[in-house]
């Protein structure tokens, strides 16, 4: 699995905490911040972050991919 670009997004939106700040710092559309998260979370066959109406929380799940994530980075 080759996933390092959706990976890095869901990163960006962990840190920042809203798929509108993640596009903006990727220089990209909404709709492909959120494309990465739904691939991500398809692959991996669980929900990665808790959406409500502030923002997004990563889940259990969502936390032990990014915290893996962000030492590979």
């Amino acid at each position: 699995m080759d996933r390092w670009s959706e990976i890095h997004t869901a990163l960006l939106v962990a840190r920042l905490g809203t798929v509108s700040a993640a596009a903006e710092a990727l220089g990209v559309h909404r709709a492909t911040v959120n494309r990465h998260i739904d691939t991500l979370e398809r692959e991996f066959g669980t929900v990665l972050f808790q959406r409500h109406a502030r923002g997004y929380t990563p889940t259990d799940a969502g936390r032990d991919l990014l915290e893996t994530a962000g030492r590979a980075a």
